[in-house]
């Protein structure tokens, strides 16, 4: 599972698509890799991702005017990922995703603002598939013979030891 920071709005937002997520904070992420195709309902059910996030807003109550709350995740998805019911169904997490239109409408002003935001956010993972993948046995993709396991522990490693890697 990823994680969270806090920000002002009080939500623990979380970036993630199917294998990456990046925090707000900056601390990129990746899971074990899938193989073959997967439903985005099979994926939300099996990953297991929004049941940890769950037990964690579960557990982690913050105190508001003397009261203990249940800060929920904002997930941010990519356009079209089916993921709405399956986040509320644990802890009722929040979704975010860019608005969309037929191809001849206009986007209000809010709807713009959302997409914006979200397509912002959604170049975090962006940079962390980027940098997962300049691992020089990563970069070549997965080659017939290859050792699967030792692939998944070379994407796993590399996508952790980023985080220590600074330019100078």
């Amino acid at each position: 599972m990823g994680g969270y920071c806090r920000n002002q709005l009080l939500t623990r937002r979380f970036f993630h698509c199917r294998r990456v997520f990046c925090q707000p904070c900056g601390w990129m992420g990746v899971v074990d890799l899938w193989t073959g195709g997967v439903s985005d309902s099979d994926f939300n059910r099996r990953a297991g991702y929004l049941q940890k996030q769950q037990r964690f807003q579960e557990n982690d109550l913050v105190e508001i005017d003397g009261e203990r709350r249940v800060i929920r995740f904002l997930n941010i998805y990519d356009k079209g990922y089916r993921a709405k019911m399956p986040a509320w169904q644990n802890g009722r997490q929040l979704v975010l995703q860019p608005d969309f239109k037929d191809s001849d409408k206009r986007f209000n002003r809010n709807q713009t603002i959302s997409s914006a935001s979200v397509a912002s956010d959604r170049g975090g993972n962006e940079r962390v598939v980027n940098v997962s993948k300049r691992a020089g046995l990563i970069s070549k993709g997965f080659q017939p013979k290859a050792d699967a396991i030792r692939f998944n522990k070379v994407w796993t490693t590399w996508s952790f030891q980023a985080n220590f890697m600074f330019d100078k």
